[in-house]
């Protein structure tokens, strides 16, 4: 009853974002309520419901908008990755499942692009820093919900302590959502403002929970951001990050010799060892590598690759049974060849040229231009433990490097004038934003 309740009430709330999504503007911001209401209520009596709920509401309106608005130069290399991705699924054994994970691989791809071309880039990022601390107090009622009624997946075997049905890499958009939350602020009236205390409270219980659920790279997400986001000059290295350092430090003391985490710690003890981290079979995944596509014994299979998206009993000769390629590059190496590789490098490698974004720069004091480069190496590193068909934080991270690079520019007087409530932001008025 309460299954069938839940999936009513989702589809009408999909419904209702996409009628109101129709603009640019609030279509960018639906992508995260969208994704935060799917990865809620991913249980098994709805997931295929809303999967097809989640495909329909980006892809109909990626259509909407992309007849209104046209394609860009800038959208050359997507398009020839997509069309290069389309003819490997085609020649895969299993061509709807290969396809459904192409959809998820390219809808951050084309939230992107378009994110690059609202008009308004600070009123929205405005409405999303206004948005994301509200989610993590989402998360944490959640969170607090499925311990109070049990209900959610167990994870490493133990359900001493449960997050619901936000698990694994889907937690890497609450990490997100803290980075954000804790690093910037809000713009109001030409001024950067200063989180609040509440704001700082749900960061700091958000992090914790991360901590009990063990993601490590949830959890590396969060403290790297908020490193590199203090790390300004000296002067900000004593104010900001050793305060930061001593807070969080003296919070892990409390969390690590609580009883709550020994017993999650014990449910996992053998994934922090040495011995299973060169036992893990990502890490055996090189030699398949190796073997099957970079000795190029077969030149087509090398260069054009076999079975993108679709790895499952077909590498290896099966021996990896039921699982998947993990690591992403491995995944594009062996499915798209190495000419597939490339593309996708590529593409990924050129969007700061594409946004005209500076790497070092006299002032980087700018926190919007210190998220950019942070999201964008971090994503090449999250790669590593092979996540991109998770579509909710890689949404979030493709739509920040738009967005962030959008106000970047029209703050510091490369476009032209943005109009802000209250203020007028023109390229005699460049404003400098620090971390907060």
């Amino acid at each position: 009853m309460i299954t069938s309740v839940l999936s009513v009430l989702l589809v009408l709330f999909v419904i209702h974002q996409m009628i109101k999504g129709v603009a640019l503007d609030s279509f960018i911001v639906g992508a995260f309520l969208v994704n935060l209401a799917v990865d809620l209520l991913q249980f098994d009596q709805v997931s295929s419901i809303v999967a097809v709920l989640r495909a329909g509401f980006f892809y109909s309106l990626f259509l909407y908008h992309f007849l209104r608005m046209g394609l860009r130069k800038s959208d050359l290399i997507l398009f020839v990755l997509l069309l290069y991705t389309v003819v490997s699924v085609l020649m895969s054994s299993d061509v709807a499942h290969s396809f459904r994970f192409l959809l998820r691989v390219f809808v951050p791809f084309f939230l992107m692009t378009l994110a690059y071309r609202t008009k308004t880039p600070l009123l929205i990022v405005n409405r999303l820093r206004k948005l994301l601390p509200k989610i993590l107090v989402v998360f944490i009622l959640y969170t607090i919900a499925s311990n109070v009624f049990r209900f959610g997946v167990e994870t490493y075997g133990s359900s001493v302590f449960m997050t619901g049905y936000l698990f694994g890499a889907d937690l890497h958009f609450i990490a997100l959502a803290i980075l954000v939350t804790f690093t910037t602020g809000s713009y109001v009236n030409g001024k950067m403002q200063n989180r609040k205390l509440w704001e700082t409270v749900v960061c700091v219980v958000s992090f914790v929970i991360l901590m009990l659920t063990l993601r490590r790279t949830s959890m590396f997400i969060v403290l790297t951001g908020i490193g590199f986001m203090s790390i300004v000059s000296v002067r900000h290295l004593v104010s900001r990050l050793v305060p930061i350092v001593v807070g969080f430090g003296i919070i892990a003391f409390l969390v690590v010799n609580s009883s709550l985490f020994m017993e999650r710690f014990e449910a996992r003890a053998d994934k922090f060892s040495v011995e299973s981290l060169e036992e893990e079979a990502r890490y055996m995944e090189v030699d398949v590598i190796l073997n099957e596509v970079l000795y190029f014994e077969n030149l087509t299979r090398s260069f054009f690759g076999h079975e993108l998206f679709n790895s499952v009993d077909n590498y290896a000769d099966g021996r990896f049974k039921g699982r998947m390629i993990h690591v992403d590059y491995f995944t594009w190496l062996h499915g798209g060849g190495v000419i597939g590789l490339l593309l996708y490098l590529v593409y990924l490698g050129v969007i700061p040229r594409t946004f005209k974004m500076p790497f070092f720069t006299k002032d980087m004091t700018n926190s919007w231009l210190r998220l950019f480069w942070f999201l964008f190496v971090i994503q090449f590193v999250i790669s590593v433990s092979g996540q991109m068909y998770i579509i909710s934080f890689r949404s979030f991270i493709f739509i920040y490097l738009a967005l962030m690079a959008r106000t970047y520019h029209l703050t510091n007087g490369i476009k032209n004038s943005v109009r802000e409530p209250g203020k007028q932001v023109t390229s005699a008025s460049p404003v400098r934003t620090g971390a907060i």
